[in-house]
């Protein structure tokens, strides 16, 4: 299996090109270029798309934005070169338009800023993933209380949108997103009993929903249950054998409330390199917490230990 090269910097970065992107030195440049790739990330439609569609069509912005930061820095330094020397007469820009952007540190840079700071960012990778034949309601009505309640959850209006998404599941109780969003404004509400009846009365409908599967272990966190959660990550590998969610919440339940650093951090590594694969901004979480580990494990003297699973992983790491 081929080995994945990873940079130990503040966080990693998987090196999928030799090309150099120039990084945003200035925070500016990097706020301007993210604010234009997030208004192309406002036109993705969610709805009926699988996580791989999701992160193709967010990759594509990203690629985008992050090409044209590209050729603008070509043009600003020729320009600063030519106006520091006027006997310059030619300078001559090398710009590919169908070079990949994807895995230069500028990317990467951009992809963290949209995670932290663009909503609709934040929306696409939190939004249901797999469309099951009870996921949609064909009933108009009830299709109106979906989408007043997915206004209200926006809003952070939870009570009026469980209001919405009740109305919704009045009409056709058989309409699994309506039950999976009402979980979750349940378990905003902290009414986590609640949340956790939502959930399965969702997976009873559809038994491989991955939405009520993925935040099932969630609200069990929530609860300070972790057994109980990583039980319901498990359930997740079940069905879905390559999910990164699944590995990644393990990770997050061994090393914060296990108290196991190594187990977590090979939970980690599964999860970061299958984000990988599928282009999923997430990659960005995961890859804060695998350094979270190298620095606590650095503390124990167990460096070489971080190392030895990561190999294990089939992960190169460069430190610098």
């Amino acid at each position: 299996m081929k080995i994945k090269t990873l940079l130990l910097l503040i966080g990693l970065q998987i090196l999928t090109s030799t090309a150099q992107t120039t990084t945003a030195a200035d925070p500016q440049r990097l706020k301007e270029v993210s604010e234009k790739i997030c208004d192309c990330l406002n036109e993705i439609e969610s709805l009926r798309k699988t996580a791989v569609e999701k992160n193709t069509e967010i990759r594509t912005c990203i690629e985008n934005g992050t090409k044209a930061n590209n050729l603008l820095s070509k043009l600003t330094d020729a320009y600063n070169k030519a106006k520091e020397d006027p006997e310059v007469k030619n300078i001559n820009i090398t710009y590919n338009p169908s070079e990949k952007a994807y895995g230069t540190p500028f990317y990467f840079e951009v992809e963290r800023y949209l995670m932290n700071h663009c909503e609709q960012m934040q929306l696409l990778v939190a939004s249901n993933d797999y469309i099951f034949p009870n996921s949609i309601s064909n009933n108009v009505r009830a299709l109106e209380y979906y989408s007043m309640g997915q206004e209200f959850f926006k809003n952070k209006q939870y009570a009026s949108a469980e209001k919405a998404y009740k109305s919704a599941i009045e009409i056709d109780p058989i309409f699994s997103f309506a039950w999976d969003n009402l979980g979750l404004t349940y378990r905003w509400q902290e009414k986590f009993d609640l949340a956790l009846e939502a959930y399965n009365n969702s997976l009873m409908l559809e038994p491989n929903g991955f939405m009520p599967l993925q935040n099932i272990p969630i609200v069990y966190e929530l609860m300070e249950e972790y057994d109980r959660a990583l039980t319901a990550y498990q359930n997740i590998s079940a069905v879905y054998p390559n999910s990164a969610e699944a590995d990644y919440g393990a990770g997050r339940i061994y090393v914060f409330f296990k108290n196991d650093l190594e187990k977590g951090l090979d939970h980690l590594c599964k999860a970061y390199l299958n984000y990988i694969s599928t282009n999923s901004p997430y990659r960005v979480d995961a890859e804060q917490l695998i350094n979270y580990v190298h620095a606590e494990l650095d503390k124990q003297h167990k460096k070489e230990v971080f190392y030895k699973i990561l190999k294990q992983n089939n992960i190169d790491v460069n430190e610098e």
